[in-house]
């Protein structure tokens, strides 16, 4: 069953890729607008890069989201999936895990370029990319569930955003100055309260998105 639901997830994302990939764009084309704006002080660049990369990344992620499970509730698979006794949750950590691998771990691998385009040197685009892999995960899961609380909103695609941006600001807070402190000890601290909060949010998100889908179909 597990192996079926990864089959049907992955065709599922295999037939969205320009969805995926429009949210990506929009990642590489927001930095490069704001290094060409600030392209006259570089000093003012290399310090703002880390907020301008995870703004970037935040809305990036937004992008990919939207609609995440409005197809599948508008369709009844999440009724199906119940009465085939089917672990939502199972099945939500599955979507949510291929997910980020085209949306969060993608915004890993362009860090390199987006270190090029501020200016940073090789030691800070490293932690950017440390921050990305701990920081992404959080905000896919923060971008699920206000998917799964807009579900019957009229506007879900304009509503579900106004939720999860509130939820991603820790993520945002912590990563915004790491840079200025890349070689000091104080620069672990934000990487591990991304830890922490990454623990946290796998550790409980999942089972709620997966208790409010039930809800929504009920």
């Amino acid at each position: 069953m597990i192996s079926a639901l990864f089959r049907a997830e992955r065709l599922r994302l295999l037939g969205s890729v320009n969805h995926w990939l429009t949210a990506l764009l929009f990642f590489v084309l927001a930095l490069v607008c704001y290094s060409l704006m600030l392209s006259n002080s570089p000093q003012a660049l290399t310090l703002s890069s880390s907020a301008a990369v995870w703004v970037a990344g935040i809305f990036s992620i937004l992008l990919s989201t939207n609609r995440l499970f409005e197809r599948d509730h508008r369709q009844g698979l999440i009724d199906q999936l119940r009465v085939a006794q089917v672990s939502l949750t199972g099945w939500v950590m599955i979507r949510l895990g291929l997910h980020w691998l085209v949306s969060g771990f993608c915004l890993v691998i362009l860090s390199p370029i987006a270190g090029v385009f501020m200016g940073l040197s090789v030691n800070q685009t490293l932690w950017l990319a440390g921050s990305l892999l701990l920081g992404t995960p959080v905000i896919v899961l923060f971008a699920a569930l206000a998917e799964s609380l807009s579900l019957h909103a009229q506007q879900s695609a304009a509503f579900a955003p106004l939720i999860a941006l509130p939820l991603c600001l820790p993520v945002l807070l912590f990563s915004a100055g790491m840079l200025d402190q890349v070689g000091t000890n104080a620069a672990r601290q934000p990487l591990l309260l991304m830890l922490a909060l990454l623990i946290v949010s796998i550790a409980t998100l999942p089972w709620t998105i997966a208790a409010t889908l039930k809800l929504s179909d009920s």
